[in-house]
Formats: C-alpha cells, structure tokens, sequence
C-alpha cells in the first residue's frame, strides 16, 4: 500500500475467513502466478506476506476458488491465439466444467438495455436473433471469429444512436478485425440461410 503497510487482498481474506473467490482470465495468467496458486491449492495452506501472521495459514473449510477463462487451459485457439497452456500439475487441482453462453440471460439483458436506450423491444429482439445466427454460423465457419452476448448489448445501444441497419452493427462490432470480403461473405451466408 502507499503507507507502506501489508494490505490484505481479496484471495487471503476468501482463503482465511471462508467464501468464493473467483479468478477470471486464468488462460492469461502468468506461469509465476500459477505455480503460486498451485502450491496454495495443493497444500490448504500458505503463507502470505503479513507481518501479523508470518507462519503458513491453513485455508478456512468454507473457501473455494473457482478459476475461469476463455479456453479450458489447453493454450491458443483461433478466437484466443495468446492464451497460455496449463502445465499438468495445476491442471490437475481442478474440475473443468464448459459454460457456454445462457440465450435467457443474453435476452433479458439485452431488453433490458434496449429500455434504456428506448428501443423497442420487437428491434431488439430481432437484432438478437440476428445475432444468434451470425454467433452459429461463426461457430462451424469461422472459429476465429468470436460473436459474444456484447454485440446484443452493445448492438441495441448502437440501434439507437444512428440510423445503421443490424448488417452495419454486426460490422462495426463483430468483424471490426475481419477483412471486408470475408465480413460481407458471412453477412451474405447468414442472410441465405435466414
């Protein structure tokens, strides 16, 4: 801290007093990072540099870490060409369970959005059915290309700040790194198979 003073973090108060702590990003974690989080995870317990409590402190029964990421620590993928492989020692501290994206969720959030930029909510919801269809063709087609629940979000906000139709969004959004060809050959593709 700027007083120069131990400060606990989030991750020794979870892991001393018991509850959830969440990682995000894991996949772009640094190896130093992991081995450090692999020596608390194998031992229940560790050592944190706090001068009230110098010996290793034991992990509270009700402490879980969950770790998450863009890809299940198998290193690069076409959408995350910079992600880092876990070595087999922290991979093995845990459970790998795939979660995809939840259509409920992304619909109700995006409504929820289209209110408050005052989008009507038959706009919205056909700019995410739009989305879902990109999202899917993308999926088979273009594994490089990732279609994610922002572009709803982001999308109707962008409805409803310029006359743009949902081919011009998806542009501006979604293919902003792709080359034009292959941006209108989707677009194309999804209006055929509409």
């Amino acid at each position: 801290s700027p007083s120069n003073e131990y400060a606990d973090t989030p991750l020794a108060m979870s892991f001393r007093n018991g509850s959830v702590f969440m990682m995000d990003e894991m996949d772009n974690a640094t190896g130093n990072c992991l081995v450090t989080l692999n020596t608390m995870l194998a031992n229940d317990s560790y050592a944190f540099p706090d001068p009230k409590h110098l010996e290793p402190q034991q992990a509270h029964e009700d402490f879980i870490f969950l770790g998450c990421g863009n890809t299940c620590g198998s290193g690069s993928s076409p959408q995350f060409p910079n992600r880092h492989r876990f070595d087999s020692s922290f991979a093995d501290r845990f459970c790998f369970i795939y979660w995809g994206y939840d259509k409920k969720c992304e619909q109700a959030i995006t409504l929820h959005k289209a209110k408050h930029f005052g989008v009507d909510d038959d706009i919205a919801l056909e700019f995410l059915q739009y989305v879902w269809k990109v999202r899917e063709y993308c999926e088979t087609s273009h594994p490089e290309i990732l279609v994610s629940p922002r572009t709803s979000f982001v999308g109707v906000e962008f409805l409803s700040l310029r006359d743009m139709t949902q081919e011009q969004a998806m542009i501006d959004l979604v293919f902003k790194t792709t080359d034009e060809a292959t941006a209108r050959d989707i677009i194309e593709a999804v209006k055929d198979g509409a």
